[in-house]
């Protein structure tokens, strides 16, 4: 496996309505580097706004992740901010398109 992505549609009340939780972002290390992260990411912010939801969050890794500091600044790049043991990141409607990605996942 190359790259993988999972995601769920999740309800709470602390953000009154829906949100889009990325449960697993995963780039295999030869193709790492390469912005397919932040193509996947993209992919799941056109979801997001497809569903009319403005939140998206993921799980950040244990501070024991040998990888953490990279999974943290990846993330800080593509616009999420610590939220807890999450990161979080808020979609605006209004953003041009950062990546011609739009051809295989709608």
């Amino acid at each position: 496996m190359y790259y993988c992505l999972r995601k769920k549609l999740q309800e709470a009340i602390y953000i009154r309505g829906s949100y889009t939780l990325i449960q697993e972002l995963y780039v295999h290390p030869m193709f790492r580097n390469q912005k397919i992260g932040s193509q996947l990411i993209y992919a799941v912010e056109q979801y997001c706004k497809e569903k009319g939801m403005n939140t998206l969050e993921v799980y950040l890794p244990l501070h024991s992740f040998i990888d953490y500091e990279k999974t943290l600044n990846f993330y800080e790049k593509e616009g999420f901010s610590v939220f807890g043991p999450r990161m979080k990141k808020e979609i605006s409607f209004e953003a041009k398109k950062k990546y011609n990605y739009d051809r295989r996942y709608k």
